[in-house]
């Protein structure tokens, strides 16, 4: 799912990518393009007294989470990708998310010989039911990344926000609107 994200950060975005990096960047002390974990423990204890951070917030499994390549500091992609993760996202909702920015020529097919070169080879072990010598759909797709093959339906009921919601939410603080929310942000003063 890391992978997945990570993919559509690079390939499509999100329309919060220029808050995000904003955000980046003002964690980003020394301008070198990469976050370390003390620059973000650094933000969130100097955030802590202004209400825009959680309190629940963890440091180290957020930095673990957007770590991809566990050299011990975080590129923009990462955590952008860490970040587009939402409250009511599951594995079948970022499954389609990364299928359709796979679908370049939007056939509702894809074909893992034109994209494997974007996951690690462990990566493609969890792949490895895909077939190599023709095109997949999105069913196939959803089962190969973890989901189910069942089509996504509207939400019932909002589902509790996860730990990287939280964070989200957390980090998307601006001065325009006090007190003000969406499903994706918090305004704080």
């Amino acid at each position: 799912m890391r992978r997945c994200l990570l993919i559509i950060a690079a390939r499509v975005g999100s329309p919060k990518m220029e808050r995000i990096g904003r955000i980046f960047v003002s964690i980003d002390s020394e301008h070198t393009g990469k976050i370390s974990r003390e620059e973000l423990a650094a933000a969130v204890s100097a955030s802590a007294g202004a209400s825009c951070w959680e309190a629940e917030i963890d440091v180290d499994d957020f930095f673990d989470a957007a770590d991809q390549d566990r050299r011990n500091v975080i590129t923009f992609l990462e955590f952008a990708a860490t970040c587009l993760w939402g409250a009511d996202d599951t594995t079948n909702t970022i499954a389609e998310r990364v299928f359709k920015a796979l679908d370049d020529n939007h056939d509702s097919m894809i074909d893992l010989r034109e994209f494997r070169d974007l996951f690690r080879d462990n990566e493609l072990m969890e792949l490895r039911n895909l077939p190599m010598s023709r095109p997949v759909g999105i069913n196939e797709w959803r089962v190969a990344v973890g989901g189910n093959d069942e089509p996504l339906r509207k939400p019932k009921a909002q589902p509790k926000e996860s730990f990287l919601a939280t964070f989200i939410k957390s980090l998307m603080c601006s001065e325009d609107d006090a007190g003000a929310s969406d499903k994706y942000e918090v305004v704080c003063h």
